[in-house]
């Protein structure tokens, strides 16, 4: 094996410095260098899954805001979205649990009128509740 080269070891590594400077200075700033989302990304997902599973509509709620704040990052970025979906899963889901206790409540109530404290149960159609005999017109 002959070489081709004539230079000595040291001028050639000389040259692969001078050369590779250059292509260094033309790579863009670490990623490093930006300030991160992706903190808020992952405090909005386990915020979001903490806040279902606990039943707490104020850790839904800080869900929703971290996940905006992360979605300013690219790399994280599915996390903050799934963080704010699923923030808002648990805000609404809670609202939409309290509507319809309110709706049974609504419903339940005149059926409540019709309990009979004295026996400890249901009526019936045929006799009333002592305190609405006085009502009947009979």
């Amino acid at each position: 094996m002959t070489n081709t080269d004539t230079r000595s070891v040291d001028e050639r590594e000389q040259t692969e410095v001078i050369s590779a400077e250059p292509a260094a200075a033309d790579q863009p700033a670490p990623a490093s260098a930006a300030p991160s989302a992706i903190p808020f990304s992952i405090t909005a997902l386990v915020t979001a899954i903490a806040g279902i599973v606990l039943g707490q509509w104020l850790l839904s709620g800080a869900a929703v805001v971290f996940g905006f704040l992360g979605h300013r990052s690219e790399s994280a970025r599915g996390m903050s979205t799934w963080g704010i979906v699923l923030g808002f899963a648990g805000l609404f889901g809670w609202i939409l649990v309290a509507i319809m206790g309110v709706v049974g409540a609504a419903f339940a109530a005149p059926f409540l009128l019709l309990l009979d404290g004295a026996n400890g149960g249901f009526a019936g159609l045929d006799q009333l509740p002592a305190w609405m005999e006085a009502l009947d017109p009979r």
